[in-house]
Order: C-alpha cells, then structure tokens, then sequence
C-alpha cells in the first residue's frame, strides 16, 4: 500500500472466490458434470468451506461432515483425493 501513489475509486470489486467461482462454472458448463458425496473429518472442514462454500457442507455428527459437489468428469478433477474412507 505505500507504494501506490494515485489511487481513484470507481469500478467494481470481484473477490478472487467469486471470479474463480465464475471461471469455473463457465468451464463445467461446457463439460458433463459427475456428483460427487465426500465426507469430511472437521478437520479439513473450514479448507473445504473456502473453496466451495458453506452451503454445501452438512453435519452428520461431531467429527463429520457430508457435502456434495459436482466435478468435470475428467481424470484432472478427481486428482485431490488421494484416500477414500
């Protein structure tokens, strides 16, 4: 911040959530789309929130949570779950 020497308001802002979030569905609308269940431990629960939101993740019980997301049926989309439970 103290390197910016003029600075002008106008315009809009888009948090890089929402424009990745645009980019994103504007991509899987071209591509089928595979539902996908996981269950998270709450431990990775919040880093899940970031990425997709919260209103995807529901309780199931203290250390459990459901969520339901839908992915590019494509061998790059899966490539993050590395164990199934």
């Amino acid at each position: 911040m103290t390197r910016i020497l003029n600075i002008q308001k106008g315009g809009s802002f888009l948090s890089r959530a929402d424009k990745e979030c645009r980019e994103v569905k504007q991509h899987n609308d071209q591509q089928n789309l595979v539902s996908v269940q996981l269950l998270l431990d709450v431990a990775v629960r919040d880093q899940f929130i970031e990425r997709y939101g919260k209103n995807l993740v529901k309780k199931v019980s203290t250390r459990d949570y459901l969520a339901t997301i839908e992915l590019p049926e494509n061998r790059f989309s899966f490539q993050f779950f590395s164990r199934i439970r």
